[in-house]
């Protein structure tokens, strides 16, 4: 079992790419951007807006007990990280975590050129294959 941590700045997003390894027997961790919560009325009622967020991942299968709004302190154990292009914040985290163990996973063409350029891992393929792949080494 593979401790696998996503990083993304948009609930959408988590739930498409993600969900069906949230439904696997790894152990994963999902850090959001609290930037979603505003999309939820978190400026009138911010723990409202986290029910209604954590209810539609639980839906979607996540363990909302692995869930953080803390983009600046991901958990350091994890075996492998899913980030966002964060508008280029990925490249700081993966040189926080570890660049081997970051795969970038954007929409975003500056992100993903920047990426290539700099020798940074992006995310190619079925995301399932690739954990099994992680988990046989």
């Amino acid at each position: 079992m593979a401790k696998i941590c996503i990083i993304e700045d948009n609930e959408r997003d988590l739930i498409e790419r993600y969900s069906k390894i949230a439904r696997t027997p790894n152990d994963v961790h999902v850090i959001l951007d609290d930037i979603i919560l505003f999309d939820y009325g978190a400026k009138r009622d911010i723990e409202g807006a986290k029910r209604r967020v954590n209810k539609h991942l639980s839906e979607a299968g996540f363990n909302i007990n692995n869930l953080s709004y803390d983009l600046e302190n991901p958990p350091t154990d994890a075996d492998v990280y899913f980030c966002d292009g964060l508008k280029g914040f990925c490249f700081n985290l993966a040189d926080k975590l570890g660049k081997e163990r970051v795969y970038i996973y954007s929409d975003s063409l500056r992100v993903l050129e920047q990426a290539k350029k700099e020798g940074y891992n992006l995310v190619k393929g079925v995301l399932e294959d690739m954990i099994n792949n992680f988990k046989e080494r």
